[in-house]
C-alpha cells in the first residue's frame, strides 16, 4: 500500500513537472525573444535609473540632421557630413547621460528617407498604385536610406482615412478606404521593418550585425479616426458610433499592429468625446491588448499633451503629463513631460507607469540596436538614390498615374510626334521665377525635406527628355550662378546617368573640375578642399561617389544632349499657393495664343504643398486661383485637343455643372490624375502620354463633383447602400429617381465624378467564369476565382477588384443594416494582348468580419454574394457562397483578435505558481 501511494504521489509530481515543461514551452517565444533579450537588458538599464533620467527617456527623439548650412546641395558629400553630424549629437547624447544611454533619430519616412535620397511618390500616389508589391518596395529603400542617414525611427505609414476631401493633409494616406489601407499597412510594415513577424520584443536585426541593418521602427500616424474630422478642419473632433469607428477607421490599425508594427503616434482629436492622448480605453485596452500592439512604443503629435489643458481635461501641465502618460503614451512631441517627476511626486501618476513607458522606449532602441552600434558608417549613404532607387520610384509614379479621361482615344500621343505641335501650358508645368519652386514641389508633395530638386524633372522638362531621347552629348560649359543652375534641366533634360566618365579639364571661376563619374560631375572645391585645389585637383573621384565630391552646385562642366528638344511653354496662371495675384487673370491671353498654334494643349493644373497639407484646409475642392479659367479658355478660344495633368493632392472638382448637368471636365479631351509622384514622377507622366506606358492607376477614393455631395451617396462607403440614392454603388446604371443637388438653373448628379477603383487604360479586359469557394484556411477563409482576358491590342496590367455583399442580418437572428457592397480583396494582372488568365484572390477573414448588432467581432452564417470586376461600378459578375455556422464558428475561434503577448504571459506565469504550490505540497507528501 505504502508503495503504491508514493507511486500516485510520483505521477502526480511528474504530471505537474509535465505540465511545467509545456507551459516552458508556451513562454518559450516570448521569454527568448522578449524577457531573454530585449526586454531583459531593458530591465536591467531601468532598474539602474533614477526617476528623473526615466522622465528624460520619455522625451522627444532627435531628428535626423542635415548637412552644416555651408554644404546645402543635395550631394553624397553633404549626406556624408550630415551623417557626421548626427554622430556627433550621438556622442555628446551618450556622455551627457550617466548610463551612456544612446539617443534615437527619427525622420517623417513617408515618401523618402532623408533630405539626399529619392523622392518616392506619396501615399496618395502609391495608392492609387493598387500594389502592396510597390509599397513594400518603396518602404524597404526608404527603410535603407534612413539608416544610411543615421535613423531607426521612420514617422510611417500615415493610416488615417481622409474622408472629408476639404482637409489637407489627403495626399498623406493611401486611401478612405479601410480594406486597401489595412492591406498597404501590412505591406508598409513588411519594408520598413523586413518581416510582418516580429512585435516590439524582438530584435529588428542580429544585434551582431545591426551596423549594416537595413530595417527600422514603423511608427504609423495618426491613431485614430484623425481623418474623420467635423467639417474637414485639422484636429477637429471625429463624432460617430463605436461600430464605424471600429469597423472603419480601426481596421488598418488592426492590420498594422497584427503584422507587428512597433510605433504609433496619437492624433489630435478627440474620439467619442475622449482626446486621443488621455485615452486608456482605446490606447491600452483596444489597441495594445485587443489588437496585439502590446510594448510598441507610442509617442504624441506636436504638443497634444499640452492641448489637454486646452480641452479643460487636465487643470494644468502636471495633470496633463499625467493623463497622457497613463493613457499609453510614452514619449511627447513638446514640452508636457518634463512634468513626470513632479506628477509622480504629487501623486497624480503611479511610478510603474513611468517605468513601463521608459521601458518601451528603451526597448525600441535595443530592438534597432542603438546599444550595440550608436554610431552610423558614414560610407552607407552612398547608396543613396542610386539606379535601384530610381527605377522603384519610375514604377510606382507609373503605377499610380490614373488616365481618367480620354476622349476618342486621344491618348496616347505619337512617339515620334514633332514638338512643334504641343504646347505646355499652367502653372505646374515648369519652373520659372513667376511659379518658383511650385512645380517641383507638387510633383514631391509634403513631408518630404528631399534636396535633390536639380535631380528632379518638371512635367515640361520630362516630355522634352522624352522626345528628345539623349542623341549624343557635348560640353556646355560652365554654370556660375544659382539662376544658371536652375535653369540647367532645360538644357539637358535629364542627367545622362549612362554616360562614360568623361575627363575635363576646364577651369571655371579658379576652380578646376573634371569628368563625369556615374553620371554627375565630380570636382574639388574651395570651401572643402577634400580632394585639392585648382589644378591639384585629383583626376577620380574615391571610392564610389555617385554625384559631387565636395564643393556646391556652383560653377560646374555638363555633358548633356547635342539636341535637346525645346517644348513651347507659358504659365497661363500664377502658382496655385500665389495669394497675392489668387484672382490675376493677366498671365491667359498668352497661354490661350501660344495654344491657338498648336494640335494639343496639355495643361498642367492643380495644387502645390503650400496650399494642401496640415492646417491647410479649404472650403472648395476646385483647383484654386484661376486656373480653371484658364483651362475653360484653352477649351472654348482654341481648337486644340486638351489633355490636362493633374497634380493633386486631394480629390479635385472642375466647377459648377450647368442645366445639362455637366461640368468643364465633360469638355476636356483627356485627364491624367498624378497626385504626387516622386522623383520620376515627370517620366512616368511623359511616358504614359506617349504611350511607352500603359496607364493602370486606379482611384482609390471616390471623387465627388463639388463640397456639395460630402457626406453624400458620392461617398459610398461611410453609409449603408439600399436605396435608389445610391444604384450607382450597386454596379447598375445610375437611376437618380428624379434625386440631385439643385442651384437656380444647374444641378449635380448624386453620382461621384469618379468611383471607387475607376481607372483607364490603352486596352480592354474581360471578366467571365466567376466561383468562390471555401478554402479551409480561417485566415482567408473564402477563394474567389474568375478568368480575365486582355481583349485590346496593347500589353497592360489590370486591377481587379472582389467586392462583398453581407448576408441579411436576418440568417444570423439580428437587426443591423450593412453596406450594399465592401472590397473584399483585389490583384494586379500583368496581360499580353489576347492573353487569358485564370486569376485566384484570397478573402482574408478580417475583410470579411465586422462588429455584429452586439458588438462581437468575426463572421457571420449566411449567404455572401462575391461581385469582380475594373472598378466599384463595373463589378457586373456575381456568385453567391453560404459560410455555415460550423465553419463560422471555426474560423472565429482562431482568428478571433488575441490578447497582447505580455497578458498571456502574466497568465502563463501566475499559472505556473500555482503549479509550483502544487508541485511542493506534492514532494513534501513524499518525504
Amino acid at each position: 500500500r505504502e508503495i503504491s501511494r508514493k507511486i500516485r504521489r510520483w505521477t502526480t509530481v511528474m504530471r505537474i513537472h509535465g505540465v511545467l515543461l509545456l507551459f516552458t514551452f508556451a513562454l518559450l517565444p516570448a521569454l527568448s525573444a522578449g524577457a531573454g533579450s530585449v526586454t531583459s537588458r531593458a530591465n536591467a538599464v531601468l532598474q539602474q535609473m533614477k526617476l528623473e533620467e526615466k522622465q528624460t527617456e520619455m522625451q522627444e527623439w532627435e531628428h535626423v540632421p542635415t548637412a552644416p548650412h555651408d554644404c546645402s546641395n543635395a550631394s553624397l558629400y553633404c549626406a556624408g557630413l550630415a551623417v557626421a553630424r548626427r554622430n556627433n549629437m550621438q556622442k555628446e547624447a551618450m556622455n551627457a547621460s550617466r548610463l551612456n544611454i544612446p539617443a534615437a533619430f527619427y525622420y517623417e519616412a513617408l515618401h523618402s528617407g532623408c533630405a539626399y535620397s529619392t523622392s518616392f511618390p506619396q501615399l496618395i500616389t502609391q495608392g492609387t498604385a493598387w500594389s502592396t508589391e510597390v509599397v513594400t518596395n518603396v518602404s524597404r529603400l526608404i527603410a535603407a536610406d534612413l539608416r544610411a542617414c543615421g535613423g531607426t525611427l521612420g514617422w510611417s505609414p500615415v493610416l488615417n482615412m481622409w474622408t472629408d476631401p476639404r482637409f489637407g493633409r489627403h495626399q498623406e494616406g493611401y486611401s478612405p478606404n479601410p480594406t486597401l489601407s489595412a492591406h498597404f499597412a501590412t505591406a508598409a510594415v513588411l519594408g520598413l521593418q523586413g518581416s510582418i513577424t516580429g512585435n516590439a520584443t524582438t530584435y529588428l536585426c542580429d544585434p551582431d550585425t545591426v551596423s549594416d541593418c537595413p530595417h527600422i521602427v514603423s511608427l504609423a500616424k495618426h491613431f485614430a479616426a484623425y481623418g474623420a474630422a467635423q467639417g474637414g478642419l485639422n484636429a477637429a473632433p471625429a463624432v460617430m458610433g463605436e461600430r464605424l469607428f471600429r469597423d472603419y477607421y480601426l481596421k488598418p490599425w488592426r492590420a498594422f499592429a497584427k503584422a507587428g508594427g512597433r510605433g504609433a503616434m496619437t492624433s489630435h482629436n478627440t474620439v467619442l468625446d475622449v482626446p486621443m492622448h488621455a485615452n486608456p480605453k482605446m490606447v491600452n485596452e483596444v489597441f495594445r491588448k485587443e489588437y496585439g500592439f502590446g510594448d510598441g512604443v507610442i509617442i504624441s503629435d506636436a504638443n497634444d499633451v499640452n492641448v489637454l489643458v486646452d480641452f479643460k481635461v487636465a487643470a494644468n501641465l502636471t495633470q496633463a503629463a499625467a493623463l497622457g502618460a497613463a493613457g499609453g503614451v510614452d514619449n511627447v512631441i513638446g514640452n508636457a513631460y518634463t512634468n513626470i517627476v513632479q506628477a509622480v511626486n504629487q501623486g497624480l501618476l503611479d511610478p510603474a507607469v513611468v517605468d513601463t513607458a521608459a521601458r518601451r522606449n528603451l526597448m525600441m532602441k535595443f530592438a534597432t540596436g542603438l546599444f550595440d552600434h550608436p554610431f552610423t558608417n558614414e560610407s552607407l549613404v552612398q547608396s543613396l538614390d542610386d539606379a535601384e532607387h530610381r527605377q522603384v520610384a519610375l514604377t510606382a509614379a507609373s503605377l499610380g498615374v490614373v488616365l481618367a479621361r480620354n476622349t476618342d482615344g486621344v491618348l496616347p500621343l505619337s512617339p515620334t510626334l514633332d514638338p512643334k505641335s504641343l504646347v505646355v501650358v499652367g502653372p505646374l508645368a515648369d519652373a520659372t521665377e513667376i511659379v518658383g519652386a511650385a512645380p517641383i514641389l507638387s510633383l514631391k508633395g509634403s513631408y518630404s525635406d528631399v534636396l535633390s530638386d536639380v535631380r528632379m524633372h518638371s512635367v515640361r522638362t520630362g516630355i522634352a527628355d522624352f522626345l528628345s531621347q539623349h542623341p549624343g552629348i557635348e560640353e556646355v560649359g560652365c554654370f556660375v550662378d544659382t539662376a544658371e543652375r536652375r535653369d540647367l534641366p532645360d538644357k539637358i533634360g535629364r542627367f545622362p546617368d549612362d554616360l562614360t566618365p568623361i575627363k575635363c579639364a576646364t577651369n571655371c571661376a579658379g576652380y578646376a573640375y573634371f569628368g563625369l563619374q556615374h553620371g554627375m560631375e565630380c570636382w574639388c572645391g574651395n570651401d572643402y578642399g577634400k580632394h585639392g585645389k585648382g589644378s591639384q585637383c585629383s583626376t577620380t573621384c574615391p571610392g564610389d561617389w555617385r554625384y559631387n565630391c565636395g564643393g556646391n552646385f556652383n560653377n560646374m562642366v555638363y555633358k548633356v544632349p547635342q539636341t535637346a528638344v525645346n517644348v513651347s511653354f507659358t504659365e497661363g496662371a500664377y502658382a496655385p499657393s500665389n495669394m497675392k495675384n489668387w484672382d490675376n487673370h493677366d498671365l491667359e491671353d498668352a497661354a490661350v495664343q501660344l495654344a491657338a498654334k498648336t494640335k494639343y494643349a496639355i495643361v498642367v493644373i492643380g495644387e502645390d504643398p503650400d496650399i494642401v497639407g496640415e492646417w491647410k484646409d479649404r472650403d472648395s475642392v476646385d483647383p484654386p486661383g484661376t486656373q480653371l479659367t484658364l483651362l475653360k479658355r484653352i477649351v472654348h478660344e482654341t481648337e486644340a485637343k486638351v489633355i490636362v495633368v493633374l497634380l493633386n493632392g486631394r480629390g479635385l472638382a472642375f466647377g459648377a455643372y450647368n442645366s445639362s448637368g455637366h461640368s468643364l471636365f465633360d469638355e476636356i479631351d483627356a485627364l491624367l490624375v498624378a497626385g504626387r509622384p516622386g522623383s520620376e514622377g515627370a517620366n512616368a507622366i511623359a511616358n504614359i502620354l506617349f504611350g511607352k506606358t500603359n496607364p493602370s492607376g486606379r482611384f482609390a477614393a471616390s471623387w465627388i463633383r463639388n463640397v456639395g455631395q460630402v457626406g453624400s451617396g458620392a461617398q459610398p462607403f461611410l453609409q449603408a447602400m439600399r436605396g435608389k440614392w445610391l444604384a450607382n454603388a450597386r454596379g447598375e446604371a445610375p437611376d437618380y429617381d428624379g434625386r440631385r443637388y439643385d442651384n437656380y438653373e444647374s444641378w449635380t448628379p448624386p453620382t461621384p465624378l469618379f468611383e471607387f477603383g475607376f481607372g483607364l487604360s490603352y486596352t480592354t479586359y474581360n471578366y467571365s467564369g466567376l466561383r468562390a469557394t471555401l478554402s479551409g484556411s480561417p485566415a482567408q477563409p473564402v477563394t474567389v476565382t474568375f478568368t480575365l482576358h486582355n481583349s485590346g491590342s496593347t500589353a497592360g496590367e489590370e486591377v481587379a477588384q472582389v467586392y462583398v455583399q453581407d448576408p441579411s442580418s436576418n440568417e444570423y437572428g439580428q437587426v443591423l443594416v450593412r453596406p450594399w457592397k465592401r472590397l473584399a480583396g483585389f490583384t494586379r494582372v500583368p496581360l499580353n494582348p489576347g492573353e487569358t488568365r485564370t486569376v485566384s484572390v484570397p478573402v482574408l477573414f478580417d475583410d470579411l468580419a465586422f462588429h455584429d448588432a452586439n458588438m462581437v467581432y468575426g463572421l457571420k452564417q449566411g449567404n455572401y454574394t462575391f461581385r469582380v470586376g475594373g472598378s466599384s461600378r463595373q463589378d457586373k459578375l456575381a456568385v453567391s457562397l453560404i459560410l455555415p455556422e460550423t465553419y463560422v464558428e471555426h474560423c472565429n475561434a482562431l482568428e478571433a483578435p488575441p490578447q497582447s503577448p505580455e497578458v498571456r504571459v502574466d497568465q502563463l506565469l501566475d499559472e505556473i505558481a500555482r503549479l509550483k504550490k502544487q508541485l511542493n505540497a506534492a514532494l513534501q507528501g513524499t518525504n
